[in-house]
């Protein structure tokens, strides 16, 4: 979220903005249960700070654009639990945190393990984010591969298709 004017970008610089992030291995140490808890409690609290970090919260100064709250959810899967959770008013208020980049999200599913899984489950795992992109107008251009890579060139593919944009790529990328 990056103010217009004589900031950073008008001199011809990017902003980078470092957003903290749970690296969500589901399974690992709770059940299924206890992640979408941890999912819907982080949504909640990341969506807050940002209301009260950008000033929409009365009685709470407004900090400026770079000490804005940040948050980075692993995956599309948070933002369908929270929608099975929460009302769609609270819904639409995690979705107004994502388009004003306050909260990003990966387009895939969850962190997946590219290292067993075939080239339709990568595909697949985009389809929630492709159906949030044409109900809500928002895009999703960051994705993430963690671990070991099965398909190493054909990995980034599906990811330019799917509408990811690596930093600095070609329109043709995308």
């Amino acid at each position: 979220v990056a103010g217009a004017g004589a900031g950073p970008e008008a001199a011809g610089q990017q902003r980078i903005y470092l957003a903290n992030d749970n690296h969500t291995d589901i399974y690992w140490n709770a059940d299924l249960a206890a992640y979408e808890d941890a999912f819907v409690d982080m949504l909640d609290y990341y969506v807050q700070k940002a209301k009260e970090t950008a000033g929409e919260v009365p009685g709470i100064e407004a900090e400026l654009p770079q000490f804005q709250s940040r948050f980075h959810a692993d995956g599309t899967n948070w933002l369908w639990t929270y929608r099975q959770r929460r009302t769609p008013a609270e819904f639409d208020s995690l979705i107004d945190k994502i388009k004003s980049g306050h909260i990003s999200v990966n387009m895939l599913s969850n962190v997946l393990n590219g290292g067993g899984m075939p080239t339709e489950a990568y595909i697949r795992s985009m389809l929630y984010a492709g159906q949030l992109e044409r109900d809500y107008g928002i895009k999703f251009e960051l994705a993430t591969f963690m671990e070991n890579q099965t398909l190493p060139y054909g990995a980034a593919s599906i990811l330019a298709g799917a509408g990811s944009v690596a930093p600095g790529a070609s329109a043709a990328w995308s």
